[in-house]
């Protein structure tokens, strides 16, 4: 699956976006809403319920290379706020506070949950990376998402790795920055859950557009 990514700086401008989005076709859409300088719930809601895809609800803190930089009390209570909304998921931060709390009441309301970290300097070797990822395993969530920076080619084929390694959940892995592309795509072919593609604004080093992620995917699938 492609998920695009989108840096949601003006709500009533995301009708635009949506309808950009329908020429392709698209299994997901992020919603970053750390972009924005105050959340209006009702809006959201609106934008929630009407929208065809389905939508992944994401309020990114600083230390994990977002925009929200209130107090993380603030930030606990917005997820919840969120989450009453039914997104078809919510991303949480593994260091989140209350993560537990928060992925329990998810599941009560029926939202899918995806726990995610994210190293911005390095990929580590692949051992400590197998350890992150079944410390993360341990928790209720429908989805792990761990993603690396790539800093040479070889970077790449950990995240590929920890996919086959943990097939038997729905995992998202690749490496940021330039060197880290080739795992951005070819990790869905490997088995990944989804990967990222942007329309226009990217939301993390090395991310590509969707024009460019589709047009990849193609000639891969057809040898072209």
């Amino acid at each position: 699956m492609i998920c695009v990514a989108i840096p949601v700086k003006d709500i009533s401008h995301l009708n635009e976006k949506f309808k950009e989005l329908e020429y392709f076709e698209i299994d997901l859409v992020e919603l970053r809403l750390d972009y924005l300088k105050e959340l209006d719930f009702e809006q959201l809601k609106n934008v929630v319920s009407s929208s065809k895809i389905p939508l992944i609800l994401t309020l990114r803190k600083k230390s994990e290379g977002g925009f929200f930089e209130r107090d993380e009390n603030i930030r606990v209570e917005f997820l919840k706020e969120l989450i009453t909304l039914k997104p078809e998921f919510i991303d949480l931060e593994y260091d989140s506070l209350n993560l537990d709390e928060l992925l329990q009441f998810a599941k009560i309301k029926e939202v899918k949950t995806i726990i995610s970290r994210h190293d911005f300097q390095k990929t580590p070797p692949f051992e400590e990376c197998k350890h992150i990822l079944q410390t993360m395993a341990k928790r209720e969530a429908d989805v792990l998402k761990y993603i690396t920076t790539a800093n040479d080619f070889q970077d790449n084929l950990i995240p590929i790795n920890l996919i086959n390694l943990f097939k038997g959940r729905n995992v998202v892995s690749f490496c940021m920055g330039k060197d880290g592309i080739f795992s951005r795509i070819f990790s869905i072919l490997f088995g990944g859950y989804f990967t990222f593609a942007s329309l226009e604004e990217k939301t993390a080093p090395g991310q590509i557009s969707l024009e460019e992620m589709q047009d990849i995917l193609i000639r891969f699938q057809y040898g072209e």
